[in-house]
């Protein structure tokens, strides 16, 4: 269901949430999908348990994940509000960086040569 990549720049709790948030944008789990348990998340792995509770924790303060006493841990049965809240995010970031990339000189055509790449150009991971 999931593999990570330790970068070192994280705590692996914190990239073990961001990937299952970014399964969760990007359609690769449902609604009310079950989460693996602690124990069989953290043997797949190979990272001590307390980590996994530790990103499963964080899912559930950002709410996308919901627990229940005994049975596990689920994915949120809102998707489209998490959706709505992560591209407000992004397109907050986006109006910073685009600010600081006007400021140091860049012109517009250049965004929108980028924009036209990533939005019609398929990319080799795709």
């Amino acid at each position: 269901m999931l593999s990570i990549q330790i970068s070192g720049k994280i705590p692996i709790y914190e990239e073990i949430a961001n990937r299952i948030e970014e399964m969760v944008l990007t359609d690769v789990v449902e609604e009310n999908e079950q989460l693996p348990s602690v124990r069989e998340l953290a043997n797949d792995l190979a990272v001590n348990p307390n980590t996994i509770q530790k990103a499963y924790s964080e899912l559930e303060r950002r709410g996308i994940t919901y627990s229940m006493y005994g049975k596990g841990n689920f994915i949120t049965n809102d998707i489209d509000a998490i959706k709505k809240n992560k591209l407000a995010s992004l397109l907050r970031q986006i109006e910073g960086k685009l600010k600081l990339f006007k400021q140091t000189g860049g012109e517009k055509s250049a965004i929108h040569e980028l924009s036209d790449r990533v939005f019609y150009e398929k990319r080799e991971d795709e």
